[in-house]
């Protein structure tokens, strides 16, 4: 099975990063970010196939039991070159030490793959990507930066998502107080 880690995002923040995701895709024709239907997210290690799960979630919980939320916001829009749009995360300096020990800790695990991203991630919760080129990106952009996105979160979550059936779904959710 292919998984993935993530932080959910969640409330007012989600409600916004949904709505302006499934915006964008209708009104540009740009779905390949909705396509897999994931939820609101920030990625903390891209996808990775396994059958040893419960080996992973026991980790999770472990690491999720002994550390401490941490703050960051979702503050405006950037994006990589002109196929990527995405909402920009601030995280605090908490939040990139335990980012940052969840890979040490993930790092230990001998199955596990590694991408040419995973451990040195740029933070980031997607609008748009892959089928956003140099034709639309401009009038994708303009329309974005219309409603900008302020928030203060909390980094509470470390949540296992599964692809089921094409699509994304939460298979476990891990909390840190």
């Amino acid at each position: 099975m292919k998984y993935a880690i993530v932080c959910l995002i969640k409330g007012d923040a989600e409600k916004f990063s949904e709505t302006i995701r499934s915006d964008v895709a209708k009104k540009f024709n740009v779905t390949r970010a909705i396509k897999k239907n994931p939820p609101s997210h920030i990625t903390l290690k891209y996808p990775f196939e396994t059958k040893k799960i419960k080996e992973l979630e026991k980790i999770i919980e472990n690491f999720g039991n002994s550390n401490k939320r941490a703050k960051y916001k979702l503050n405006g829009y950037d994006s990589f070159g002109k196929n990527v749009i995405f909402i920009k995360i601030e995280p605090s300096n908490e939040m990139t030490n335990i980012h940052k020990k969840l890979i040490d800790e993930l790092k230990k695990i001998k199955w596990m793959t590694w991408r040419e991203f995973d451990g040195n991630v740029h933070f980031h919760a997607s609008v748009a990507h892959s089928d956003v080129n140099e034709k639309n990106f401009n009038e994708i952009w303009d329309y974005v930066n219309k409603n900008k996105p302020k928030f203060n979160l909390f980094f509470d979550n470390i949540t296992l998502l599964k692809l089921s059936g094409g699509l994304w779904k939460v298979h476990k959710e891990f909390i840190m107080h």
